[in-house]
């Protein structure tokens, strides 16, 4: 797993397992940026359509995407991230996440999705 910044993440998790990439200048864009109003994030989505499991923040658009290719921990609980991503570095995670996407988001439904709306458009 890497993790953005400096310093060991958390004791609990195994420093083996586990890298830091150090802090990114300040001119980079932030990998994942966080914002609660944020829709479905592209990056969370990208993730599970690689197979890799998303620890996210319990938010109403987060809940159910990520439900079947991770887990969701409530706002604020440092306790209850280490403890979900402890667990998907020992393999415990719902692993439907690569398939939801493929079948919901994959350029066949995003293609049809995008023609429906600009020919609702043109139509008026």
């Amino acid at each position: 797993m890497s993790v953005s910044g400096s310093g060991h993440p958390d004791p609990r998790l195994p420093a083996d397992r586990c890298r830091t990439t150090g802090s990114p200048p300040s001119t980079a864009a932030p990998t994942h940026p966080f914002c609660r109003a944020e829709g479905v994030p592209r990056t969370v989505m990208e993730a599970m359509a690689t197979g890799v499991p998303v620890v996210a923040s319990d938010l109403s658009q987060m809940r159910d995407l990520v439900s079947s290719g991770g887990y969701t921990v409530e706002v604020g609980d440092v306790e209850g991230f280490a403890d979900r991503i402890e667990a998907c570095l020992d393999g415990e995670y719902p692993d439907g996440g690569r398939a939801r996407i493929v079948e919901e988001h994959g350029w066949e439904e995003t293609v049809e999705r995008t023609t429906e709306v600009l020919d609702g458009l043109r139509e008026g």
